[in-house]
């Protein structure tokens, strides 16, 4: 499978409506990355089948400010929104990119913006580049359901249970 391969597989993925599992019950967060993290994932059905993508969700609890990531999998990474206040450089970043040189705060790493990092039969191993997240939204349920239409996630109801972690310290 060649690069084009793989991209060309990624935005077939992306065009397709998708419908996340399990988000109308009480989630169980597990531990992330780092202890300051709690992650969830639900499974995507995608042509009524579930193929092993996921809607992932990472929460921090004991953020003092609003502070969460929300991905793609497929299965590996395709797109993520940080929704933090991390500054990086988009250090592999091309003219053509359109990104800027440096992200301050919450930012998108899009598909559109790593799509050209794929190798031969692999998802690009990291999301460099990033574009500034700006919008009118200031919720995590508004900023979450905008993350899934533009991926097109649908069928995300009113009465969805997904909900960042409650804090764990008392200090």
């Amino acid at each position: 499978m060649t690069a084009a391969d793989v991209a060309s597989a990624v935005d077939e993925f992306l065009r397709t409506p998708k419908t996340a599992i399990g988000v109308e019950v009480p989630m169980a967060w597990a531990n992330g990355y780092s202890p300051y993290e709690k992650v969830i994932h639900f499974p995507l059905e995608v042509n009524g089948e579930q193929t092993g993508a996921q809607l992932m969700i990472v929460g921090f609890p004991d953020a003092s400010i609003l502070k969460f990531r929300v991905g793609l999998l497929f299965p590996g990474a395709v797109c993520r929104l940080d929704h933090t206040d991390e500054v990086h450089p988009n250090a592999h970043r091309i003219l053509e990119d359109n990104v800027p040189i440096i992200v301050r705060g919450p930012h998108y790493h899009s598909w559109r913006v790593n799509r050209r990092f794929c190798r031969a039969g692999n998802l690009p191993p990291k999301l460099h580049n990033a574009e500034e997240f700006v919008t009118g939204a200031r919720s995590f349920d508004a900023i979450l359901r905008w993350f899934c239409a533009d991926n097109n996630i649908v069928g995300l109801g009113p009465d969805h249970r997904i909900e960042l972690p409650r804090p764990e310290r008392l200090l």
